[in-house]
């Protein structure tokens, strides 16, 4: 494709420069989009009187949230002359956006109780949201109302409780504002927008503005790329029993299920060691190395087995100083090993970081983004003259996270890690029927690229355009599941030969089949509704799905209802006379008991 087809198709723009900072072209157009939002909702509200709809800008680490947040605050307060509130959860992000504002000539005055400043002297105020959220009557009344509120890490919102009226922090600080400014504008930054494997899009945020992809900067070399080490199985922590990856937002597994999981850890002090002294070796020419452990004691103990004076513990314990301090080493160089729990997720910025180390499982796919995100910045120009390099960030995990989310879930680091593991295990792969790449049996997503895309990035890029997504397009629908639950419909099969077909939930109509070989004819399945009766004690009819809920009849004589579903809670009932009660699905849940 010809430059000149490109440039008529997409007109560039001009960069402006904005302080010291001349914004890349992919955040020029990211803020750009996010202005025409703001306005377009502006518009509705003066034209309808609807309240401007929240929004998102989907941007990943290293895609520049801190400089898209000081573009918009410029926009607002100097440009207008607007307030603009700018709202985070951790001091480190406050000082981060406040700082990177000031570079951009944003004034702006710092709200947060964590680094001991409390003002709202200057139309742009950047505060924590503890501490905001403390002084709303105080502070934020008369003398301070925003016309916009920008949320750096917005996928901590818990926008239920938000719609909810509720009393968590942004819910409180949102509904505060909106009663003060019925125009009141709300705009969020992440890079993870989910809640663990929820959308935060619908009732409250409204819209993907805009996304900056991690493919796309690694593509552009704005990120390194990610590759994985798999240790072998004698040197792993066994932690099969934490794969309830049910966390969200920020949210991990619970302080209960942490403590098991640093006992399962800690018990064996060899393993440990063993793990410690693999991760040396295969970190021997590398640069920093952030450890995540299960508890202040498991980073203790693998600490014990590092090079004396190479590490740092950091932990929602550690004091500001302390953390700071350790902070300032590790970006230094003077310390090697990282160890943390999961407090060193967002607002921190080491570049040196090169390789991440998993020795306990993240229950939290939003913090497992961001915390493999630390490891892929580059170096700073400073460190590149210095003679540093880092071409590459290594994931090394011990505790079996990789995998079992990579099973579950569609994330691009989970994809490839996948990939790589099955390849390295000599797993039977899948082929893409489009671009004929071979992946991972579980694979959500097809993992290769789009040559003709690729091609057009070239162009692309001598034109100064943004990159398109070149990963192949093509997603596989449904995966082979040993339950077959709503898969291929139960029953449409051109012929059954199941002798007792147990489950055709959800099936083409029970009796319509073509064929069937059913000794026993299961199903009487949406007809009249059966176990609606007073009195049952047909052998025949063990299903009473969607009837009067089974095990609620006056009587119940049946002998093998091999399905209760969707029942009054299997085992509940005050009497019940089942001999084989298969499947009590549903109810106390099945594998759970005793």
């Amino acid at each position: 494709m010809e430059v000149s087809a490109i440039e008529n198709r997409i007109e560039p723009t001009a960069i402006p420069k904005i302080g010291k900072y001349t914004p890349r072209r992919f955040q020029w157009d990211a803020h750009l989009a996010t202005e025409a939002y703001i306005r377009e909702e502006f518009k509705a509200y003066k034209e309808t009187g609807a309240a401007p709809r929240p929004a998102i800008l989907n941007v990943t680490v290293g895609g520049g949230k801190s400089l898209l947040i000081g573009a918009m605050a410029d926009k607002i307060c100097n440009k207008t002359g607007w307030k603009c509130l700018v709202l985070a959860r951790q001091g480190e992000l406050v000082d981060q956006d406040s700082e990177c504002a000031w570079e951009m000539e944003v004034k702006n005055s710092i709200y947060s109780a964590s680094l001991n400043r409390k003002s709202t002297h200057f139309n742009c105020v950047i505060g924590t949201s503890g501490t905001v959220v403390n002084d709303l009557e105080k502070s934020f009344s008369e003398d301070f109302i925003p016309s916009i509120i920008l949320i750096d890490e917005c996928h901590q919102v818990d926008w239920k409780d938000v719609l909810n009226g509720g009393q968590t922090e942004y819910a409180r600080i949102i509904n505060h504002f909106k009663k003060l400014n019925k125009r009141l504008a709300i705009i969020g930054y992440t890079g993870s927008p989910y809640r663990g494997v929820e959308s935060i899009l619908g009732d409250f945020w409204h819209k993907e503005i805009y996304t900056i992809s991690t493919e796309e900067l690694v593509e552009m070399g704005f990120l390194v790329p990610t590759v994985f080490g798999w240790p072998h199985d004698d040197i792993q922590y066994h932690m099969e029993e934490f794969s309830d990856f049910s966390g969200l937002g920020a949210s991990d597994f619970s302080a209960e299920e942490l403590a098991k999981m640093s006992k399962i850890a800690t018990k064996d002090a060899t393993l440990t060691q063993k793990i410690i002294l693999d991760v040396i070796e295969l970190t021997r020419d590398r640069g920093g190395v952030l450890i995540t452990c299960a508890s202040k004691r498991h980073c203790e103990q693998a600490a014990e087995f590092l090079p004396e004076g190479s590490w740092a513990i950091v932990t929602d314990e550690t004091g500001n100083k302390k953390r700071k301090e350790a902070l300032k080493k590790a970006k230094s160089g003077e310390i090697k090993y990282t160890l943390q729990i999961g407090c060193l997720t967002t607002g921190v910025n080491v570049p040196l970081w090169s390789t991440s180390v998993l020795l306990r499982r993240i229950g939290s796919l939003t913090l497992l983004v961001q915390l493999l995100g630390r490891g892929m910045r580059l170096l700073t120009p400073e460190q590149i003259e210095s003679g540093l390099t880092k071409t590459d960030h290594l994931v090394l995990d011990y505790s079996g996270t990789m995998e079992a989310m990579g099973s579950l879930y569609s994330d691009p680091i989970l994809d490839r890690a996948k990939l790589d593991k099955d390849k390295k295990e000599d797993k039977d792969l899948i082929e893409c029927p489009k671009c004929g790449m071979m992946n991972s049996a579980t694979a959500r997503r097809c993992c290769g690229e789009n040559v003709k895309i690729k091609f057009e990035n070239t162009v692309r890029a001598i034109a100064g355009l943004r990159l398109l997504d070149t990963r192949c397009d093509f997603f596989w629908s449904s995966k082979p599941c040993p339950h077959c639950f709503l898969s291929c419909l139960s029953g449409s099969e051109l012929l059954s030969v199941l002798s007792l077909h147990l489950l055709t939930f959800l099936s083409c109509l029970s009796g319509s089949e073509l064929t069937t070989k059913y000794t026993v004819h299961l199903r009487t399945f949406l007809s009249c509704l059966s176990g609606s009766e007073r009195l049952f004690a047909s052998w025949n009819t063990r299903v009473n799905f969607l009837s009067c809920l089974s095990g609620s009849e006056l009587v119940g004589n049946v002998e093998k209802p091999e399905l209760v579903f969707l029942s009054c809670l299997s085992g509940s009932e005050r009497l019940h006379r089942t001999l084989l009660l298969f499947y009590p699905f549903l109810s106390c849940l099945s594998g759970s008991e005793h």
